[in-house]
C-alpha cells in the first residue's frame, strides 16, 4: 500500500498547564470549542489563498499551525466560533504579517489578535499523553462547511531508525485518530485539556486518513515561553483571570458511621436517633422512627415520599410505588440491551461484494467514510437504482455538509419538511445544488440518470467545468469522461444511475479534490 504524506492545514486548541480539579471534562469540551478560532489567508488582490483554524491561550494571544500562515498571504481575517460550534462570520478581525511571530524549530505560529466578541482561553495539560491514550483532534474541515469537526484515536508507537519509541522522545507524537484536511493547527485534546497541535496526515493511496502526527505540549509550553520574551507577552495560565484556576473552597467529607447503617446511626439501646442524625446518614429524604426498644426500629427511615436505593445507604425522591416503576423500567432496559448482543453480528463487508467486483474500491471507500450503509441481511445491492434525496444524501454526507446551517424551508410542493429527506434538501436548495422543476416540484422519488447525478455531484463538491455547448450536461459528462470519473466513458447520460455508480462517481470527485489533484478542464 502506497502512503503519502499530507501537510495539512490544521486549527490548534489549547488548555492549561496545571491541573484542573475544578472543572468537568465537558466544561473544558466547550470551552476548547468557543476558544478555537478559524483562519483564512488572503493576497493582495482578495482572493482566499487557504483556511485554518487556531485557539487562543490568551485574551489576545492565538496558536495555529505554521503551514496555516505560510505562503504569500497579504492578510489573515480571523474569526471566532459562536455558540452553535460555527464560524462567526460577524465577529473578526483581520491582521498582517506583523501580528505573526513563527517558531523555526517547533511547526506553530503565534498570533495577536483583539477581537471584541465572547471567546474562551483553552486550558493545557501538565503532560504529554502516552502511548495507548485516547485522544482527539479537533479542527474546522477543509472541503467544506465552517463547523468544527472532531476525530478521535489513540497514540501510537513510534518507530524511528529502527527504534520504538514508546513515549515522548523530543519530537512529534504519531495517533491514529482520522486527522481531517482541514484540522492542520488543530488542537489536540484529552479530557478537554489541550496535550498537543495537529501537524500532518498520513493517507493511502485511495485518500484514507491512516494515521496523523501532532506536537505535544510540553513543545507548545516551551515555545509560549520563548514568545513570552518577545512583544507577544503572554500570560501563563495560571495568573490569567480564569474560573478553572480559582480555588474554591473544599467541601466537606460528611463524616463516615461508625457502625456503617445508615438507618441506625445511634443504636445503644436507650438511645434516640434525632431529625438531624438521619439527614445526615441518609440525606435530606431521612427521618427519625422514635424507636429505642430491640426489635421495634432502627433508629431511622425514609419518609414516605422517599424510597431506599438499592445499596440501601441512602433515600432517593420518589415514593415506593415510584421506586417499583423505575425498577421495571430498569429491567425493560436490560433486556432490549441483552436483546441487541443477542443479534447476530454483520458480517465484515457486504456479502454480495467479493474481493473481484469491479467497483469494489469505491464500495469499501463509502463504507469505511461512514457516509454509506447497507441492508439488514448484510448485502449493498449494487444494481439497485436510485432516487434523487437518496443520491444527494450520499454527497452531503461525503463533503460533511453542515445541514443545521439551513433552516429555512426549501419550498417545494412535493417534500415534506418532517420527512428524513428534508435537512438535506434545504440545505441543497439554499447552496444552489438543487433548483427543482418549472412547476414547483422537487420530485424527490424520482429516480436518478447519469446527467442529473453529474451536475448534482459536481455542484456538490465544487468541482470547476468549462461550458462545452451543447445540452445543459454537456459539460460534465465531457469533464467526467476526460478525468475517468465514470467507470465506462461510453455510458449514456439518460441511463438510470444505480448504487454502484453512485459510490463510484462520488469515490473519484472526493479522491481529487482530497489530493488536490489538478483535473482537466
Amino acid at each position: 500500500m502506497k502512503i503519502r504524506l499530507f501537510i495539512l492545514t490544521l486549527a490548534v486548541w489549547l488548555n492549561g498547564g496545571v491541573a484542573v480539579p475544578f472543572a468537568k471534562a465537558l466544561d473544558l469540551e466547550g470551552n476548547a470549542r468557543q476558544s478555537t478560532v478559524f483562519i483564512s489567508s488572503y493576497d493582495f488582490r482578495g482572493n482566499l489563498l487557504l483556511r485554518g483554524s487556531g485557539f487562543y491561550v490568551d485574551e489576545g494571544i492565538i496558536i495555529t499551525n505554521k503551514h496555516v500562515v505560510d505562503g504569500a498571504a497579504r492578510y489573515y481575517r480571523i474569526f471566532t466560533t459562536g455558540e452553535n460550534g460555527a464560524a462567526d462570520f460577524n465577529c473578526y478581525k483581520d491582521i498582517t504579517r506583523s501580528d505573526v511571530k513563527i517558531n523555526l524549530d517547533d511547526d506553530i505560529a503565534y498570533l495577536r489578535a483583539f477581537i471584541k466578541c465572547p471567546h474562551g482561553s483553552v486550558y493545557f495539560a501538565d503532560t504529554n499523553p502516552k502511548v495507548g491514550e485516547g485522544i482527539s483532534v479537533l479542527g474546522y474541515p477543509a472541503i467544506t462547511g465552517f463547523s468544527l469537526y472532531s476525530a478521535t484515536g489513540t497514540v501510537l508507537e513510534k518507530v524511528q531508525g529502527g527504534t520504538v519509541f514508546t513515549t515522548y522522545d523530543g519530537f512529534w507524537l504519531r495517533t491514529d485518530a482520522k486527522i481531517h484536511g482541514g484540522n492542520s493547527g488543530g488542537p489536540v485534546l484529552q479530557n478537554g485539556m489541550v496535550v498537543g497541535v495537529a501537524v500532518a496526515s498520513h493517507k493511502n493511496e485511495w485518500g484514507y486518513a491512516v494515521d496523523g502526527y501532532f506536537v505535544p505540549v510540553t513543545e507548545i509550553l516551551r515555545g509560549l515561553e520563548s514568545a513570552n520574551k518577545s512583544s507577544f507577552a503572554y500570560t501563563p495560565q495560571i495568573r490569567q483571570k480564569n474560573d478553572a484556576y480559582i480555588e474554591k473552597p473544599e467541601v466537606p467529607t460528611p463524616p463516615q458511621w461508625v457502625y456503617g447503617d445508615p438507618f441506625n446511626p445511634k443504636p445503644a439501646i436507650g438511645t434516640v436517633a434525632t431529625k438531624g442524625d438521619c439527614v445526615q446518614s441518609l440525606g435530606e429524604g431521612g427521618e427519625e422512627t422514635g424507636y429505642v426498644l430491640p426489635n421495634q426500629g432502627n433508629g431511622c427511615r425514609c419518609k414516605p415520599s422517599y424510597h431506599p436505593n438499592e445499596e440501601q445507604t441512602t433515600c432517593l425522591p420518589g415514593s415506593p410505588s415510584y421506586a417499583e416503576e423505575q425498577l421495571r423500567m430498569q429491567e425493560a432496559r436490560k433486556k432490549k440491551q441483552e436483546a441487541v448482543r443477542a443479534r447476530p453480528t454483520p458480517p465484515a463487508f457486504f456479502t454480495d461484494i467479493d474481493t473481484k467486483h469491479p467497483y469494489r474500491e469505491a464500495i469499501e471507500w463509502g463504507k469505511k467514510s461512514e457516509i454509506l450503509e447497507g441492508y439488514s441481511d448484510g448485502t449493498f445491492r449494487p444494481e439497485q437504482e436510485v432516487n434523487r434525496v437518496e443520491f444527494l444524501k450520499i454527497l452531503l454526507e461525503a463533503v460533511h455538509a453542515d445541514l443545521s446551517s439551513v433552516t429555512e424551508p426549501a419550498g417545494f410542493r412535493d417534500t415534506n419538511e418532517n420527512a428524513w429527506y428534508a435537512p438535506y434538501v434545504r440545505y441543497a436548495k439554499a447552496r444552489g445544488i438543487l433548483q427543482g422543476y418549472a412547476d414547483g416540484t422537487l420530485r424527490p422519488e424520482q429516480q436518478v440518470n447519469f446527467a442529473e447525478a453529474l451536475k448534482i455531484a459536481y455542484e456538490t463538491v465544487g468541482t470547476q467545468t468549462t461550458d462545452e455547448g451543447g445540452e445543459w450536461y454537456a459539460r460534465y459528462a465531457l469533464h467526467a469522461r476526460r478525468n475517468n470519473i465514470l467507470f465506462k466513458k461510453s455510458v449514456r447520460m439518460e441511463e438510470p444511475v444505480r448504487r454502484k455508480d453512485v459510490m463510484w462517481i462520488v469515490w473519484k470527485l472526493m479522491s481529487a479534490k482530497n489530493s488536490e489533484r489538478t483535473l482537466s478542464l
